[in-house]
């Protein structure tokens, strides 16, 4: 089966719109909880570790350094060649079991 330019280009706008819509969300998630654990006056409830404020202090900092990698990592999957369907799945639930994971520790 074999597909068109026109088709190839269709394909990359859309990704490329979806990651220009994905990358202010992803990366408001990632400063709000940057913000949570660095600011919340209670480092243990947040960390569950009874940690020290450098321990936030490093999460903090590795949240914004996450925070300026979003962008790029977007742009990859934009031009990235389509990977195996299998590939996909096991990442999605990765990706969903850590962010569920994170999710519950900032809300507590």
């Amino acid at each position: 089966m074999s597909t068109s330019r026109g088709e190839v280009q269709a394909r990359w706008w859309w990704r490329a719109l979806a990651a220009c819509l994905a990358v202010p969300v992803a990366q408001s998630l990632a400063l709000i909880t940057a913000l949570r654990v660095f600011l919340h006056a209670d480092g243990e409830r947040v960390l569950g570790l009874g940690a020290a404020r450098l321990v936030d202090l490093l999460v903090a900092v590795c949240l914004l350094w996450l925070l300026v990698r979003i962008p790029t990592w977007a742009g990859r999957m934009v031009f990235a060649g389509r990977p195996s369907t299998l590939v996909g799945v096991a990442k999605s639930y990765v990706v969903y079991r850590l962010l569920r994971r994170g999710l519950r520790t900032v809300a507590g």
